[in-house]
């Protein structure tokens, strides 16, 4: 659907996508141990590598990467972690025995997992040390079996398994691993990758919120509507961010589920972002300034933002999947995005196995001005990622740009449900993603059907598509009266 990398990566991304819905195998080969009775080892190297993530196309990898010792290398066929394409269905066939599957309320647990994408294999040491959760890591396999059986490898390199769970509605197993001290986690990452390097491995990513504290009339207008729209019926909308506060006037009585994700003990986020999100959503048209763009869709909030000790509000890659995967079991059609962070291999694959079954994301492209690196979620290949301009249409002086903007929308000043039952503005692309979170669910949601919101755009900046404007300014669909179905997969 979008085109944020070269030819050939978005050729190898199509094989990918198509590999992720394709039926387990009966010859699929597990994660097995060595043959001998001592897994694979790793020892720590008494030098960090100190370059940065390959993201940055202006650093180069180390010239030395860390030793790994082994007592016996394993096979090609441990190596290997789904199998031949020989031994796969038909490409049609399979796709949608598995959509016909997962609609019918099955699992795609079990289904092999593709091999990692070469740039994500090459990532070395992140740019930023706060921007993942210190000694941790995170694995995703396509068994319980195979998740095991990485535990006990990573034992050996110090790293122990904390966490464990099913995803089932995404067909994975998440398991989260500390790192003993006197080793780092990026160190333990590069040395499982260089001996497994097809094993969905990655760092614990942190996220926060792409928001910035400053009439919701002129929203409707912003976005192509002359009132305030009638929308929603039927609709079933997707969000990871953290509480709403449904006592709020603008959201008491709204069709608004929630579900915390993250472990007991750890403290959830204020409400004041998800809550502000939430009435651009689903706001109760009878309260004046108020009213949502889809006020009678249903939204389910997956609450993955916690606090730090200073109070600032994160959430890391495993929370992140583990909210992904109950939305996707709720069986909603579009999931809001409005965090950033770096890229994480994990989350990449769950964005795969999501936009494959037909569910669309869109994500929030990042307030990190013109200069910043791309804003992960955002810059996924299959996500659609959303700026943020003022009632003049100019950009967002904090907006993040690149190749990876695919539209624009309000997301300066606008007057949004607060906390302690008020209300106040604010800025930043987090308020503009719903909007078109809004406008894809109003279509039907389908991954797909981004490209009809590409075409109607109103052009803005340098004609046709640029990094600043995407496409151009978002405009509203008509409202049906219900939620149109999704477009049959081919």
């Amino acid at each position: 659907m979008c085109r944020k990398t070269s030819k050939p990566y978005r050729r190898f991304i199509v094989g990918l996508l198509l590999g992720l819905v394709m039926g387990a195998s009966s010859q699929a080969a597990s994660l097995d141990l060595p043959a001998s009775s001592s897994p694979t080892v790793f020892r720590q190297d008494p030098e960090l590598i100190s370059a940065p993530t390959t993201i940055k196309t202006d650093q180069t990898a180390p010239p030395n990467p860390l030793p790994v010792e082994t007592t016996e290398q394993p096979s090609d066929q441990q190596q290997q972690i789904f199998p031949p394409d020989n031994d796969r269905p038909t490409e049609e066939n399979s796709r949608l025995d598995q959509l016909e599957h997962f609609s019918s309320g099955g699992s795609l647990l079990g289904t092999p997992l593709p091999p990692l994408p070469e740039p994500l294999q090459q990532l070395k040491q992140p740019s930023d040390p706060d921007s993942y959760v210190v000694q941790e890591l995170v694995a995703v396999t396509a068994s319980m079996d195979d998740a095991k059986r990485l535990a006990q490898i990573l034992a050996s390199s110090q790293a122990r398994a904390i966490r464990r769970r099913k995803l089932t509605a995404l067909g994975m197993v998440i398991s989260t691993f500390r790192v003993s001290a006197g080793q780092t986690a990026p160190q333990v990452r590069q040395l499982i990758r260089e001996s497994y390097p097809s094993l969905w491995i990655d760092l614990n990513h942190i996220y926060r919120p792409a928001a910035k504290e400053d009439d919701r009339t002129s929203l409707y207008q912003g976005v192509g509507l002359n009132s305030r729209p009638d929308c929603g019926k039927g609709l079933r909308i997707g969000l990871l961010d953290g509480p709403i506060d449904q006592n709020h006037p603008a959201l008491k009585g709204q069709k608004i589920s929630q579900k915390t994700v993250f472990s007991r003990g750890r403290k959830a986020a204020k409400t004041r972002h998800a809550t502000a999100i939430a009435s651009l959503l689903v706001g109760n048209p009878a309260l004046a300034g108020l009213g949502g763009l889809v006020s009678h869709a249903t939204l389910l909030n997956a609450i993955v933002m916690q606090q730090d000790k200073q109070g600032h509000s994160f959430t890391s890659a495993e929370n992140l999947l583990t909210g992904i995967d109950w939305l996707v079991s709720q069986q909603v059609q579009v999931i809001n995005i409005s965090l950033g962070g770096e890229r994480n291999a994990l989350v990449e694959a769950a964005i795969q196995r999501v936009t494959g079954i037909g569910i669309g994301i869109v994500a929030a492209a990042g307030n990190g001005g013109s200069d910043a690196m791309p804003s992960y979620p955002a810059a996924e290949e299959m996500v659609i990622a959303v700026t943020a301009v003022d009632r003049e249409n100019r950009i967002a002086p904090a907006a993040t740009k690149g190749d990876y903007i695919d539209l624009a929308a309000p997301g300066v000043d606008l007057w949004v449900a607060a906390e302690n039952q008020k209300s106040r503005y604010m800025s930043g692309t987090s308020m503009a993603a719903p909007l078109v979170s809004a406008a894809l669910a109003q279509l039907g949601g389908h991954p797909e059907q981004g490209k009809q919101l590409f075409q109607q755009a109103r052009d803005l900046g340098a004609p046709g598509k640029d990094p600043v404007y995407g496409w151009g300014l978002l405009q509203f669909p008509a409202c049906e009266p219900t939620a149109k179905a999704k477009p049959t997969s081919n």
